[in-house]
């Protein structure tokens, strides 16, 4: 197809111009989307920015981090729907072509994803760790949109990855809003470990596997699958420290009687009594 003709298709016309002697109407479609979707996240979170949130007196990267999440829970909440219904209801099967509903939910994320590497690198808050999860994820997502295959392995994937983030996200914004000392952050907090070691083992594992058997599925999306996997497992051996902790942590209440309130942080006081808060830097910083 030469530009000329591809001018006048289905895709966008200004995209088709500039690539449309270099890419397939079907890619030039799927960058487009992807394109919608990083517009509409950076759009989402300069409002999320202007919003009447009492974290003023944060530090920097604090404030930066909190509202950067606020957009990410939204994401989380979105794709963790779309996906679900897509893994258990209407997705394709091994060697099928992507769906257009797949095909949309896979440039939501592409286009959310790409933001919020974007964003971190700018905000000067991404490390090494966030900068290596979302390269892979990219890569995975793009393989499998701009291939036509791989759908149900990666909507899948984001279905059980998503799973745990938003309670994830919840747990660090309590905490940057001074409610880390609170039920309802150590509720949010064990249920995003849950959630996340479920996800990862009894989801994870046989999606991984089924990524392998596929002979269709793009070298790229499994090598995708695997990273993150393993990255997974890393992220896990940490989880399994801070439940021991928040065990500790927990025993000690219990035994002096110092009782977790849902919202309301605990005083001064009550933290004192706990030796295993006294040993952690950041107590003062949350004390109200």
């Amino acid at each position: 197809m030469t530009q000329s003709q591809f001018v006048g298709s289905s895709a966008a016309p200004a995209l088709a111009r500039i690539f449309g002697d270099y890419m397939s109407e079907h890619s030039i479609d799927m960058l487009q989307l992807s394109l919608i979707s990083f517009v509409f996240w950076n759009i989402l979170n300069i409002i999320v920015f202007q919003l009447p949130i009492p974290d003023s007196k944060l530090p920097r990267n604090d404030y930066l981090d909190l509202r950067n999440r606020i957009t990410s829970f939204v994401h989380g909440v979105t794709i963790l729907i779309l996906a679900g219904y897509n893994t258990y209801f209407v997705h394709s099967s091994c060697g099928e072509n992507n769906t257009r509903y797949e095909e949309i939910v896979m440039a939501t994320s592409t286009g959310y994803f790409t933001y919020d590497l974007v964003a971190m690198i700018y905000l000067g808050i991404c490390d090494r760790s966030m900068l290596i999860h979302h390269i892979l994820c990219i890569s995975g997502l793009v393989s499998a949109q701009f291939s036509g295959f791989a759908a149900e392995i990666l909507v899948g994937a984001l279905f059980l990855t998503e799973i745990s983030n938003p309670a994830m996200h919840f747990r660090v914004i309590l905490k940057h809003l001074g409610k880390r000392y609170t039920k309802a952050y150590e509720s949010s907090e064990i249920t995003y470990i849950a959630m996340y070691i479920f996800g990862r083992i009894f989801l994870g594992v046989p999606v991984l596997y089924r990524t392998w058997m596929c002979p269709s599925d793009h070298i790229v999306v499994k090598l995708m699958g695997s990273g993150i996997w393993i990255q997974s497992v890393n992220f896990m051996i940490t989880m399994i420290k801070i439940l021991k902790s928040r065990a500790v942590e927990y025993a000690e209440r219990k035994q002096k009687n110092v009782k977790l309130k849902w919202f309301e942080p605990l005083t001064k006081d009550e933290l004192d009594k706990i030796e295993a808060y006294k040993k952690k830097s950041n107590v003062k910083q949350y004390v109200p």
